[in-house]
């Protein structure tokens, strides 16, 4: 490990200590007491076999307990169990969630999400700690800390991959019909729903590419091989409305990112409004430089939406064949 990735990471794990376990740090020191137990539960349901999110969230706790002198248990979670009890039960110390499965919980405090979906969740008398993690995890992000971790992992473990979810046989059939590289698709699949066939979303958004029930039934769509050709033939119809609008093959997948991500309308009145400030609307970095001067519409999920796709498909392309 590098002397700067070392750096951030251990500025990383001691505020973590600090989040989850303030009297740790101190106990630590007593002579003659063995080390201190942090009880950690990485609750990740509907994550694929090959385990990414939870070995990563893992190499960091551990590399946390290393530092601070610590032992850490990670509980098997149980698909029965309710682990946020045991998190006000303070019979946990730490539960690891998606984000979409953290919200709206009374009783606990979230922290920003670990590369847009992965959340640290702690009882909400944590606030102050809870407010300098996420200090952490905004300056991790900005400096390419993260994602760094990420790719180191990726290599370790790259050799014993062979799949990237268990639908890889349909995402590579789509994914040829529509001219794409199938680790592009599954990156974004993996955005839309963690490869969580059963997913659900506020607007309405279900399954594995997030298709709206208007038009479809509930049970349609909950069926992979229909919801992946849908949301395909969209991808290809966002393609060709945005080939004139972007300036290279790059530009154009992201306008298509982001239009299917925040709808067309939305992307199309990013573009006007660069043309009125007589920005070049071709590129997309301009239309992000933009997005504060367009009404309703603030763009920071469709921004982090486009960059987080992106830099996924190049860690997929580092491991797995195309």
């Amino acid at each position: 490990m590098n002397s700067t990735l070392r750096k951030y990471l251990i500025v990383a794990l001691t505020t973590l200590a600090a989040a989850v376990c303030l009297p740790l740090t101190t106990r630590r020191t007593e002579v003659g007491h063995p080390p201190v137990r942090l009880r950690c539960v990485i609750d990740l349901k509907g994550e694929p076999v090959r385990g990414l999110t939870v070995g990563m969230n893992k190499i960091i706790l551990r590399e946390f307990a290393d530092d601070h002198g610590l032992d850490v248990e990670f509980i098997t979670p149980a698909d029965s169990a309710n682990y946020l009890d045991s998190l006000r039960e303070e019979t946990v110390d730490l539960l690891v969630m998606f984000r979409a499965d953290s919200l709206h919980r009374d009783g606990f405090l979230s922290t920003l999400p670990y590369r847009d979906s992965t959340v640290w969740v702690v009882r909400d008398d944590r606030g102050d700690a809870v407010r300098r993690l996420n200090a952490w995890i905004s300056a991790m992000e900005s400096s390419g800390g993260l994602r760094k971790i990420g790719r180191t992992y990726l290599r370790r473990v790259g050799s014993s991959l062979t799949s990237i979810s268990p639908y890889d046989d349909l995402v590579k059939k789509n994914a040829g019909e529509m001219g794409w590289d199938w680790r592009l698709l599954s990156a974004m699949i993996y955005h839309e729903s963690k490869f969580i066939n059963e997913s659900y979303s506020d607007r309405g958004a279900v399954g594995l590419m997030q298709i709206h029930s208007e038009l479809y039934s509930v049970d349609t769509l909950l069926d992979p091989a229909v919801n992946i050709s849908i949301g395909t033939k969209y991808l290809t119809y966002l393609s060709e409305f945005f080939a004139e609008h972007g300036a290279d093959s790059l530009e154009r997948l992201k306008f298509a990112l982001a239009a299917y991500n925040a709808g067309e309308g939305n992307i199309l009145k990013c573009i006007r409004t660069a043309e009125e400030l007589d920005v070049d609307p071709t590129r997309w970095d301009n239309i992000v430089g933009i997005m504060p001067e367009v009404p309703g519409f603030s763009g920071k999920q469709t921004i982090a939406y486009v960059r987080e796709v992106l830099a996924t498909y190049e860690e997929y392309s580092e491991v797995y064949p195309r």
